[in-house]
């Protein structure tokens, strides 16, 4: 492990990585990490997918209603 822990404002630990390697390593931790931040991003996107797909069915079923519900008044 090459990186350097120092202190920088306000007594705060501040981690230096000396190579992008290392960053993406973490310590030997890289794999817990990384695989977190995926799992993490995955939810999300699926999430989004999955808000769009109920917005799109909410906005068909409120045309279909209001369509269907206009003729039959007439």
């Amino acid at each position: 492990m090459a990186h350097s822990v120092v202190q920088g404002r306000n007594s705060e630990s501040v981690v230096i990585w000396s190579s992008w390697s290392e960053f993406v390593a973490m310590g030997g931790y890289g794999f817990y990490v990384w695989g977190s931040v995926a799992m993490v991003v995955v939810v999300l996107v699926m999430e989004m997918i999955m808000l769009g797909r109920r917005r799109r069915a909410v906005f068909e079923k409120s045309a279909r209603n209001n369509g269907g519900g206009s003729e039959t008044a007439a």
